[in-house]
């Protein structure tokens, strides 16, 4: 049985000339006492922790407690004014609305135990203001709404326990009139999302500090419905760790008074497709970005000033001002449809663990200009069979483009056997009509001064050859008579 807590037990509301009053009623403690029953049975509830059954049943501005059994019925909490539900165990099935409306606050609060609904509104209808607190227990949604009304806010804050959600987490979404703020913060914990995250017309923002995201999709800034749109914010810092089958910050700009901005400084972020739109900016300064593809609009922003980026395809052209690019899923290749520029600041990181191109050594392709400063970091790595060694006469073709303008500036490179040295070279139109940074391996030369010393060694051998093979000969033609006259027959 579905009940509404707002029209249970005291009268909640009083009807004067036809208009709902709110009931000034005191809020108070309600504890859920039973193994197992519906929300509008007074006999589950007690007004006292511990206590019997047998109270009134909790209207949307009391405190309700649930430490074990299981209750089913739709919650309802904070219409006119503040309710919560905290929750310690036991499980809850139904539907959830936080801070319902007319400025009504509710706030649910999960450390263990499971809440399971086909849809919860965190922060409903007209600037009501919901918050769900999570650091234990699973809960199980279909739909989650963050801010689901005009001047609505909606806060999920979660560090630990499983949140699953088989539909969309949507955050802001407010008609068009853009005053509405949706907020999910994951620092700990797992969220699991069939869906997408979206947003609406309102401000959005998702951050991970911590814990586990995986998502179907995530989609960021003008929603091209309105014109009231705001900024949608995605951060991801400290241990978070994102995956996503794909992203679209900032797409197309119907209404481009809103923008996507998703910030990276730390965390693992893997996703097979990334789209950056029009009004779209992805700023990446630490963590590791794991990407099958990404696409950038020419009015779209990629900012690489940090963080270590592998990408399989880049379709735009790239700067990199500080940040490490590591080709493809290493070793492997990353193709870029444009330019590359890599600062002073900027490092190329190469592994090689076999002669390959692409499957056995990394290789940057770029299918204009590559403008070359920084460092190239050179590693060997083991394939399976034992960490590759580099032998005299092997060379790899480490990037390839249109045109190489500039050279690395610093190099980090594997150690050799001894005898042996790393040379590079700047090939023009080595392939046809592309430019090769080769790099190779040569025997280290003799230093002159060893040379002429050991030319010095070798010609004093000679000399002292000459001089006995003389000695010798004139030793023997004084010999000779002697024995001649000797013998006789």
């Amino acid at each position: 049985m579905k009940f509404h807590p707002r029209w249970a037990g005291t009268a909640l509301f009083v009807v004067v000339t036809g208009v709902l009053v709110p009931s000034t009623a005191s809020a108070v403690d309600r504890y859920w006492v039973c193994d197992s029953g519906s929300w509008d049975s007074n006999l589950c509830w007690s007004a006292t922790a511990g206590g019997a059954g047998g109270a009134s049943v909790p209207n949307d501005t009391d405190n309700i407690y649930l430490t074990a059994g299981n209750l089913t019925g739709d919650v309802y909490l904070g219409r006119t004014g503040t309710g919560t539900f905290t929750q310690s165990g036991g499980t809850v099935s139904g539907e959830l609305h936080l801070g319902y409306e007319f400025g009504g606050n509710g706030s649910y609060t999960l450390s263990a135990g499971s809440l399971t609904a086909g849809f919860e509104h965190i922060g409903d209808n007209e600037s009501g203001t919901g918050t769900f607190t999570q650091s234990g227990g699973t809960n199980t949604v279909g739909d989650l709404r963050l801010a689901w009304g005009s001047g609505s806010h909606g806060t999920f804050t979660q560090s630990g326990g499983t949140n699953t959600v088989s539909g969309n987490i949507s955050l802001a979404y407010d008609n068009g009139s853009g005053t509405s703020r949706g907020t999910y913060a994951l620092t700990g914990g797992t969220l699991n999302v069939g869906g997408n995250i979206v947003n609406g017309s309102g401000s959005s923002t998702f951050t991970i500090n911590g814990g586990t995201l995986n998502v179907g999709g995530i989609v960021l800034g003008d929603d091209g419905h309105n014109l009231n749109h705001s900024d949608s914010i995605f951060t991801l810092s400290g241990t978070g760790s994102l995956t996503a089958d794909y992203e679209s910050i900032g797409p197309a700009a119907s209404f481009p008074n809103g923008r996507g901005i998703f910030t990276q400084s730390g965390g693992t972020h893997t996703v097979t497709d990334l789209s950056i739109g029009s009004v779209g900016t992805y700023n990446l300064s630490g963590g590791t970005l794991h990407a099958g593809n990404i696409s950038v609009n020419s009015a779209g922003n990629f900012n690489f000033n940090g963080g270590r980026l592998a990408v399989g395809t880049f379709n735009g052209s790239l700067s990199n001002n500080g940040g490490t690019l590591a080709p493809g899923n290493s070793p492997g290749t990353t193709n870029i449809n444009g330019n590359y520029t890599q600062s002073a600041l900027g490092v190329y990181a190469v592994d090689i663990g076999g002669l390959l191109a692409g499957t056995e050594h990394d290789v940057l392709n770029v299918s204009g200009t590559a403008t070359l400063d920084g460092t190239l970091n050179i590693s060997v790595i083991d394939l399976g069979s034992g960490l590759f060694t580099p032998h005299l006469g092997d060379s790899f073709d480490i990037l390839t483009a249109d045109l190489i303008q500039g050279s690395f500036s610093l190099f980090t490179l594997a150690a050799l056997d001894p005898g042996l040295k790393w040379d590079i070279n700047y090939l023009t139109d080595a392939i046809g009509t592309t430019d090769v940074v080769r790099l190779s391996v040569d025997a280290v030369p003799v230093p002159p001064a060893v040379w002429l010393f050991g030319s010095g060694l070798l010609g004093l051998v000679a000399v002292a050859r000459r001089h006995k093979a003389s000695l010798v000969r004139n030793q023997s033609a004084i010999r000779k008579p002697h024995l001649a006259g000797a013998f006789h027959f």
